[in-house]
């Protein structure tokens, strides 16, 4: 179990913690934007995030080395963290109108991974930036109609 806390609700940084470790994620940029996920406490950085629009999805770059790729499907119902070589780690499929939940799918070999409840905590959190993001623009569009 983990839990996730972002600070306010127009703010991007969010607090992960579980039994595995304590991480704060903060998203930064509007047409370029960036996330990046540090131990809790900690102003170095442990990975960092660049979204990639046209690809749906992105990169994260840990500091010590490895990469790992993430897409979303094209409605927005489920994301998925992979390695480089596009094997599977983690899958989110999620949904919810007011109640957020999703299912989370471990690959068998992505278990002993050392990253892999950060994986699992940041990945929801930019499930839900995604989904907030959505939300502006939506709101946006109907308040220019």
């Amino acid at each position: 179990m983990a839990t996730l806390a972002i600070r306010s609700v127009f703010g991007t940084l969010g607090t992960a913690e579980c039994g595995n470790g304590c991480w704060t994620f903060k998203r930064v940029g509007f047409w370029q934007s960036r996330a990046s996920v540090r131990a809790c406490g900690s102003d170095a950085d442990l990975a960092m995030f660049t979204n990639s629009t046209w690809d749906r999805g992105g990169k994260l770059e840990c500091a010590d080395g490895r990469r790992f790729k993430a897409t979303t499907s094209f409605w927005r119902s489920s994301f998925e963290f992979t390695t480089d070589a596009d094997a599977p780690l983690v899958r989110f499929d999620y949904g919810g109108l007011f109640d957020r939940s999703a299912t989370v799918t471990l690959a068998p070999h992505a278990a002993g991974l050392p990253h892999v409840s950060m994986l699992i905590s940041f990945g929801w959190y930019l499930i839900v930036m995604l989904n907030a993001q959505a939300e502006m623009d939506a709101g946006a569009v109907v308040a220019t109609m």
